[in-house]
């Protein structure tokens, strides 16, 4: 079966494994797609059976070249795409108890392995769509030289809720650099979609940002738990407070550091995003106040926002300006709190005159649905301001009352 091109495997429900890892160096050689679904048992893809060949340390790696898509779906006892060879062992600990002696625990060898390792390396994938998995991780964080799966162009992960991140910095710098469409869904334990794992490398200085130079499409839906796309390296850190408390001295107080960070910082940068889909999410923001520079989404082209029921506005007004100017399609639609979709945060702009107005040239489509709390697109420079009047109390002299000026402005204003 040396010319096998095409495998799905679908409600093979005493199924353990696809295939042994000899069997796969012969008849899966030449495969281009793979499909494994709705497997209850299913624990492994590929299963090392020879332990002759562990022990001695002649197993070798399999090369799957030709493998383009691979898809993985419904698969609730899937640990991993092959074991390593440390999975195969177990760990001997001694814990020593008091007055009995010591007891031996048998702990297995990385139980918290990635669903992929460098066992299999699938150099031509370009598709990958992962559905209903337990694994808490996909790919180790630290990865070889040579990535084992460097040509990834699509990426879909859905539904699996112990994923607390999608890949570590350095990995995405290997797995993830020719990516083209990225769309995650329903994980609801999800915190970031790139974490940072090198923490030598936070303190030491020498951690860079990473560019997906190629993605078009961006999809984040349905994650509950999801706080930012990639913290920046100060949000690893917490900081110390001292608050004098009477006749107590001292007490410390720890904060956290960025605490409403925006969802995308500088970290990340898509020189290429056009498409961007963002639903059912708790962010407060989507991007910082102040931008760098270089913009790192500069060629946004469709946004969607639906359901972000913590959002009070979309965008800065000085962040727009790099972001959304080539801007062609806007959809925002059942964010509860949202007030404006600008907002201008440069009050020291506000007071000098130097803010000027933003143009959207290139906007053909606006949408904006079921948004009740929805003052005006963007305010006006006045709207910031108040008046103060003077109203004369007989026998109490006067009393100052601020009134908000412009309570009734306009949704859309010349600023824009």
């Amino acid at each position: 079966m040396q010319n096998l091109s095409s495998l799905n495997v679908i409600d093979c429900n005493n199924l353990k494994y696809v295939s042994s890892f000899a069997t796969a160096k012969s008849c899966l050689i030449k495969l281009k797609e793979l499909k494994v679904s709705t497997c209850s048992v299913l624990e492994e893809v590929l299963a090392i059976t020879d332990l002759q060949e562990e022990e001695d340390g002649s197993l070798e790696k399999i090369l799957l070249p030709q493998l383009k898509s691979l898809d993985l779906d419904d698969l609730p006892n899937l640990k991993r795409f092959c074991k390593r060879p440390c999975e195969l062992e177990t760990l001997v600990t001694s814990i020593e108890l008091t007055g009995e002696g010591s007891e031996h625990e048998e702990a297995e060898c990385g139980t918290e392995e990635p669903l992929f390792s460098e066992m299999v390396a699938l150099p031509g994938l370009e598709d990958l769509y992962l559905n209903k998995l337990a694994v808490k991780k996909l790919w180790a964080d630290q990865i070889p030289a040579t990535s084992y799966m460097q040509n990834l162009s699509r990426l879909q992960v859905n539904n699996c809720y112990n994923l607390k991140y999608v890949s570590s910095f350095a990995t995405a710098k290997s797995c993830l650099i020719k990516l083209k469409e990225l769309k995650v869904s329903t994980c609801s334990v999800l915190e970031e979609v790139i974490v940072i794992t090198d923490l030598q490398g936070e303190e030491d200085g020498s951690l860079e940002m990473i560019s997906l130079p190629q993605l078009k499409s961006l999809n984040l839906d349905d994650l509950p738990n999801l706080k930012k796309f990639c913290k920046r390296p100060y949000e690893l850190e917490t900081l110390v407070m001292s608050t004098e408390l009477t006749d107590e001295g001292l007490e410390h107080e720890e904060v956290e550091f960025g605490a409403e960070e925006p969802l995308f910082s500088e970290m990340v940068a898509f020189p290429s995003l056009e498409d961007l889909y963002l639903n059912k999410l708790v962010v407060k923001k989507l991007w910082a106040d102040q931008i760098p520079a270089t913009s790192y989404m500069q060629n946004l082209s469709s946004l969607d926002v639906m359901d972000c029921n913590n959002l009070k506005s979309m965008s800065s007004f000085a962040a727009a300006k790099s972001f959304l100017i080539k801007l062609k399609k806007l959809q925002v639609f059942s964010c509860s709190v949202l007030e404006e979709v600008l907002v201008i945060t440069d009050v020291l702009g506000e007071d000098d005159g130097s803010l000027e107005k933003i143009s959207l040239p290139r906007l053909k489509s606006l949408n904006l649905d079921d948004l009740p709390n929805l003052k005006r697109f963007c305010k006006r420079p006045f709207e910031f301001e108040t008046l103060a009047t003077s109203t004369e109390l007989i026998g109490e002299g006067s009393e100052h009352e601020e009134v908000e000026f412009g309570i009734e402005e306009s949704l859309f204003s010349e600023m824009v």
